[in-house]
């Protein structure tokens, strides 16, 4: 969620803190923005990897015969 003009509360749920970005300055925009860019880019090399060709690789994963 984003709220122009707003600023984050956890709301005292536990978890949130450790589990999301707060975005209260322009700092902390930078570096969400920075952090995303890079875990999008990371992902979208991960799946564009040459895959191996070995045959261990080849089987079917448990159950999906």
């Amino acid at each position: 969620m984003l709220a122009v003009g707003s600023r984050a509360n956890d709301f005292g749920i536990p978890g949130v803190r450790e589990h999301c970005h707060f975005i209260d300055s322009r700092n902390q925009a930078e570096d969400f923005n920075t952090a995303l860019r890079t875990e999008v880019i990371r992902c979208r090399r991960r799946r564009t990897a040459p895959r191996s060709t070995s045959p261990s690789s080849a089987r079917a994963p448990r159950g999906w015969s």
